[in-house]
C-alpha cells in the first residue's frame, strides 16, 4: 500500500490526537484560513463527543490513498476501533503545495 505524504501523515496525526484529547486550539491549528473558520468549536464538539471516547480506548488508522481534485489533494484513512463498533473513514483535504489542512471529513464506513 502507498504511503502518505509525511506532510499529510503529520497533519492527520495532529487531528486524530487534537479529536482524542478535545482540544480545539491544537485542532484548528492544523489548518488554514478556510479550515480555521469552516469548523467551529460547536461543530468539533459535536465530533469529539462521538470519537474521543473511542479514540481513547484504542484505535487503528490505516491508510487507504489519496485523490487528485483540481487544487487539493486527498488523503484517506480507515479508522478501525478496538471496541469492534462502526468503522470510519477520515478524509483529509490540503491545498497542493501547502502544509495547512484545508477540510476534514469523518463520516462511518
Amino acid at each position: 500500500m502507498n504511503e502518505p505524504e509525511p506532510v499529510a501523515q503529520t497533519t492527520f496525526t495532529n487531528l486524530m490526537k487534537a479529536i482524542q484529547d478535545n482540544s480545539y486550539r491544537d485542532f484548528i491549528k492544523q489548518g488554514d484560513w478556510g479550515f480555521k473558520i469552516g469548523i467551529p468549536i460547536l461543530m468539533f464538539w459535536f465530533v469529539t463527543a462521538q470519537l474521543a471516547r473511542r479514540m481513547r480506548k484504542g484505535y487503528q488508522a490505516t491508510y487507504l490513498g489519496q485523490l487528485n481534485q483540481k487544487k487539493y489533494q486527498v488523503y484517506l484513512w480507515k479508522l478501525k476501533f478496538t471496541d469492534g463498533g462502526t468503522e470510519f473513514i477520515a478524509r483529509l483535504a490540503m491545498k497542493n503545495g501547502k502544509a495547512k489542512a484545508s477540510g476534514l471529513l469523518i463520516t462511518a464506513w
